[in-house]
């Protein structure tokens, strides 16, 4: 059978007939895993009882299917009042819901907000704009992507007596989109560059003491345009359109300079997308509070009081942790594989497991791996180096998992070729040392045994007897069985980040089966996908191929750029290729 690629202009799909398994695709909803709640890209970690608390509103900006046909503009402004109850168990902050407020560069436009946000949401909830993807209204709103800056504002009084329990306080971001000055008070916390990544700040010393009535975060977004405009400067012989001015809506739908600056290319416009250039805390924050907060009595009766808090605390398992694990994934592959090359299937499985760790101690550390279906635990293993006080970025450790006998896991198939089985894998970080299990982290996570590999070996002389034209193969070899692929691209699901619910992303990815796919390409001109993407698609049985976000153009290569890319593209790759439904990575969409 021949294979025949096929070109589009936002990218490639590979199509060849193939069978439909009904049986596996009429699996019940119930049978499929779609979580819900993710803090630091895992499940359910802010269920824990104990120091994570979200920055999130209780209202949110998600759209549930059916999607309306547009969004009416709202005459009558809403309040933070109005934003309705949060749902029970959303997150462990539900008392202490934070208000939030957006205001443009000169203070003429003041809405409260919701979190997590784009300006442009805030708007045409308060009124002040009509839906951009109706009729021409993408010009008429055009001066929102243009402004100079919006800025988010909240105050942190409501956390500040539950905060001040704890030693440090470290505040997350899984996004922010993108150049954007973090400020507690009047003291800058820091800036980001980057909306593919995430971002973390020790904000200890900007809250000791701080002034409740004071004690505002703000996070002010500058114009992504005018950064990249400015980013361009630095590569004044560069093939681009970096001289001209900011372009009518009449004459051309697409800004310059999208290359130099890490934020949504399709964001500047595209040719089948408009330029709307959101800004805003697209993805949620977090404010994490760690270890037990010194006593401030010096004496010694003050330290043993302490010290019988700190006892108490163990025994009752309530103590507050001293490393929050923001970051974790595991790598499956058979022992001996190369990137890209047949494995052997019948050799034991390696889990490499990575994590990205806050420590407010210097320690080593173990980590411990247990599959309850399998009843298989793993010996407790130290990481690939100890903790220092900070942040922690890809420490690892290994493991081997047989591969035959009772401990030896079921594969992981696409949906036309088998079942897509997965496993729970419980995870436990322990300093070394450690008096007690409350010094413990522990988490879940969803992963499959599969081996996938591109093969572009030579056409077979059967095949070519069998009527296959002479070349390479290009086809996906899924546990060693060759798996001819039909599928689409996609691109981002909504022009603004935070309307997209997990509905939206089960539908998509339901459709692609019932349409006969089992391939999903991730184009490289809009944004990674996210976890709970790529948990849908381990649950259906559904590949993805993912690409860096790199698109149809050359990239500068200047220090403070590939610095930036590195960070970004690490994070990611951690992140994403734990998945089983993850096939392949490929650096860019045509020709970047």
């Amino acid at each position: 059978m021949m294979i025949s690629p096929l070109t589009s202009r936002v990218g490639f799909l590979l199509a060849l007939a193939a069978s439909t398994n009904f049986a596996v695709r009429a699996q019940t909803q119930e049978q499929r895993h779609s979580p819900t709640t993710y803090v630091g890209q895992e499940v359910d970690l802010s269920s824990a009882p104990e120091g994570i608390f979200g920055l999130s509103t209780g209202q949110t900006h998600a759209q549930e299917l059916p999607l309306p046909a547009f969004i009416a503009r709202d005459p009558k402004p809403v309040s933070n009042s109005e934003r309705g109850p949060r749902s029970a168990g959303e997150d462990s902050t539900a008392e202490f819901e934070l208000s939030w407020w957006l205001t443009n560069t000169n203070g003429s436009v003041s809405v409260p907000a919701l979190f997590p946000s784009q300006a442009h949401l805030e708007l045409l909830r308060a009124g002040i704009i009509d839906d951009p993807n109706v009729g021409l209204n993408e010009g008429t709103t055009r001066w929102v992507g243009e402004e100079p800056t919006w800025t988010y504002t909240a105050s942190l009084a409501p956390l500040l007596p539950h905060l001040q329990k704890y030693a440090r306080q470290i505040l997350y971001f899984q996004g922010l989109d993108t150049i954007c000055r973090v400020s507690i008070g009047n003291i800058s916390i820091g800036s980001t560059d980057n909306q593919f990544r995430s971002w973390r700040f020790d904000v200890t010393d900007a809250l000791r003491g701080v002034d409740p009535a004071a004690a505002n975060i703000t996070l002010a977004f500058d114009s992504a345009l005018e950064y990249a405009k400015k980013e361009s400067s630095r590569e004044p012989f560069f093939p681009n359109t970096q001289t001209m001015g900011f372009p009518s809506i009449t004459t051309n739908n697409v800004y310059p300079n999208r290359i130099f600056v890490r934020k949504q290319s399709s964001d500047l416009g595209w040719d089948w997308g408009p330029a709307y250039v959101p800004a805003g805390p697209h993805k949620p924050a977090y404010l994490i509070g760690l270890g037990t907060a010194q006593a401030q009595d010096s004496t010694d009766d003050g330290q043993r009081s302490e010290n019988a808090l700190q006892t108490r605390q163990d025994l009752n398992g309530t103590a507050p942790k001293k490393m929050f694990v923001y970051e974790s994934g595991i790598e499956v592959y058979r022992k001996g594989q190369a990137n890209n090359l047949p494995p052997d299937e019948t050799a034991p499985w390696i889990l490499n497991v990575t994590m990205g760790v806050w420590s407010i101690t210097n320690t080593s550390a173990t980590v411990r791996l247990s599959v309850p279906e399998l009843a298989l635990k793993l010996d407790a293993s130290n990481i690939s180096a100890a903790l220092s006080v900070g942040d922690n970025v890809a420490r690892w450790a290994a493991f081997e998992v047989p591969s035959d006998g009772d401990s030896a896991p079921a594969l992981w198939w696409p949906y036309k070729l088998g079942q897509p089985k997965l496993y729970d894998v419980d995870f436990e970080l322990r300093p070394v040392g450690a008096s007690s299990n409350t010094e413990a982290t522990r988490w879940t996570k969803k992963t499959g045994f599969r081996t996938v590999w591109l093969d572009q070996s030579p056409v077979s002389p059967q095949d070519t007897a069998a009527g296959v034209l002479p070349g390479t193969y290009f086809r996906f070899v899924v546990n060693g069985k060759p798996n001819y692929i039909q599928g689409g691209s996609v691109t981002p699901f909504d022009v603004f980040y935070p309307r997209i619910s997990t509905s939206v992303l089960k539908d998509q990815v339901d459709s692609a089966v019932a349409a006969n796919q089992n391939l999903l390409r991730v184009w490289g001109g809009g944004s990674y996908q996210s976890t709970e993407f790529y948990d849908l698609a381990d649950a259906a049985g559904m590949l993805v191929w993912s690409e860096a976000l790199f698109a149809s153009s050359l990239y500068p290569s200047y220090p403070v750029f590939a610095d930036n890319v590195k960070i970004e593209l690490a994070e990611n790759v951690r992140r994403i290729s734990q998945h089983p439904s993850n096939a392949i990575w490929v650096g860019n969409n045509e020709g970047a």
